[in-house]
C-alpha cells in the first residue's frame, strides 16, 4: 500500500491533557504507512513539542518560522506540495477557518476535527457545527458527552467517533513497578491539574478547607503551575498543613505522585475525559470528581453539585473505610486496563482514517 500524508493541525503542544494525547496518538501511528507531518499556529513556549517531534517527519511551528500572515496560505501550500490525504485538526481555530478552502482544493483531503471539551455552552462543540459542518468528514471526541452535544447541534452520529485516551496500564503505571513518594503519615489526596479556572482552584482550597474538619490527618497536595499560583499559595499558610503546594511533574514522574495518594480529587467545571483520573485508575488509586467529569465506571466517586462540603465528605468516606479505597482502587485499575489502553487512540484513528480513504 503506498504511504499516505497525514497533516496533525494543533495550536501548540505545551503542559496539557490535549497535548498528552496527541502525543500518545502519534505515537502509534505506524510510520511505515504514513507520513506524518505536525505543525503549530499560535506563539507558545512549546514544552512538549520535543516529545511529538519524536513522533513526526516534518515538524513545523509555524509563528516561529514566519509572520502569522503567511501561516494560512502556508498551510494550504504544505497540504498541495504535499498530497497531504488527511488534515487532523485538534484544539486550533486556524484548522477550522481553513476547512472551507481545504475543502475547495483540486485534491482535497479528508479532514477530521478532534474535540476534547465537554462544555454546553462556548468551545468549539457548538462553533463547528454551525459554522464548518458541511466541510467536516469526520468528527473525534474524546467522551459520550461531546457526542451528545454534537448530535443536540445537529451532526450526524455517524460523522462522531469517541475515541477517548489510553494509558499505559501494563508499564509505567503499573502499581507494581512504581516507587511511592514519600509523603509522610496521613490521609494523602493529589490534585494534579493546571492552577486555572478551569480546574477550579477556589473549589479545592475550600474542600481542603472543609477537609480538615472532619479529618485532621487529611492533606491535600496540588501539583502543577499557572496564574492563579498566587492565590493558592496565599492560602496554604491559613490552611494550616491541609495544602501543600509542590511544583509541576513532568509525565514521567506522575506515577510515583498516584503510587504516594490514598485519593486523588479532580474539581474541573468542565472536561472531556481527563487523562488524570485515567491515570489515577490504573495505578489502583481512587478519584473523587464532579458529576460533569466523564464518568469511567468502578473507581469514581462522582458528585452532584459543587459544594466543597460534598467533596470534602467522599475523601472522608475514603479515608474512613481502607477497605473501601482499596476496593475501589482496584475496581478502577481493572477497568481502564480493560477498556482505555495506550494503543488504543491510535489505533482507532487509523481505522477512521481508512474508512475515510476507502482503505
Amino acid at each position: 500500500m503506498a504511504r499516505r500524508t497525514l497533516l496533525y493541525l494543533k495550536a501548540w503542544v505545551d503542559a496539557g491533557g490535549d497535548s498528552r494525547y496527541a502525543i500518545d496518538h502519534l505515537r502509534g501511528v505506524d510510520r511505515e504507512h504514513w507520513h506524518t507531518i505536525v505543525a503549530t499556529t499560535l506563539p507558545s513556549e512549546n514544552r512538549w513539542l520535543a516529545r511529538l517531534a519524536l513522533h513526526a517527519d516534518e515538524l513545523w511551528p509555524l509563528p516561529d518560522v514566519m509572520p502569522g500572515a503567511q501561516i494560512p496560505h502556508f498551510l494550504l501550500d504544505l497540504v498541495r506540495s504535499r498530497g497531504v490525504d488527511v488534515v487532523h485538526i485538534s484544539t486550533c481555530r486556524l484548522g477550522m477557518l481553513l476547512l472551507p478552502e481545504l475543502a475547495a482544493l483540486p485534491r482535497a483531503p479528508r479532514t477530521v476535527v478532534q474535540l476534547h471539551d465537554a462544555r454546553e455552552q462556548g468551545g468549539f462543540n457548538r462553533y463547528v457545527p454551525a459554522r464548518f459542518d458541511s466541510v467536516v468528514d469526520a468528527y473525534s471526541v474524546v467522551s459520550s458527552r461531546i457526542a451528545e452535544i454534537l448530535a443536540a447541534n445537529r451532526v450526524s452520529p455517524s460523522k462522531v467517533s469517541v475515541i477517548p485516551p489510553g494509558v499505559d496500564g501494563r508499564g509505567a503505571l503499573d502499581p507494581e513497578r512504581v516507587q511511592p513518594r514519600d509523603l509522610g503519615p496521613g490521609f494523602h489526596v493529589l490534585w494534579p491539574a493546571r492552577f486555572v479556572e478551569q480546574k477550579d482552584p477556589q473549589l479545592m482550597l475550600d474542600t481542603a478547607a472543609e477537609l480538615r474538619g472532619l479529618r485532621p490527618d487529611a492533606v491535600i497536595h496540588a501539583v502543577g503551575e499557572g496564574p492563579m499560583r498566587g492565590l493558592m499559595e496565599a492560602a496554604e499558610g491559613r490552611l494550616a498543613g491541609a495544602l501543600r503546594m509542590h511544583g509541576p511533574a513532568a509525565p514521567e514522574a506522575m506515577p510515583s505522585w498516584f503510587a504516594a495518594a490514598d485519593a486523588v480529587l479532580l474539581t474541573s467545571r468542565w472536561e472531556g475525559l481527563p487523562i488524570t483520573m485515567l491515570e489515577s485508575l490504573a495505578m489502583a488509586t481512587p478519584v473523587v470528581a464532579p458529576a460533569a467529569v466523564e464518568p469511567v465506571g468502578e473507581g469514581v466517586t462522582s458528585v452532584l453539585g459543587r459544594a466543597a462540603e460534598q467533596f470534602a465528605h467522599e475523601l472522608a468516606a475514603l479515608a474512613a473505610d481502607p477497605e473501601l479505597t482499596e476496593a475501589q482502587g482496584r475496581s478502577g485499575r481493572a477497568h481502564v486496563l480493560e477498556h482505555y489502553s495506550l494503543r488504543g487512540p491510535a489505533d482507532a484513528h487509523t481505522s477512521l482514517y481508512g474508512g475515510l480513504l476507502g482503505a
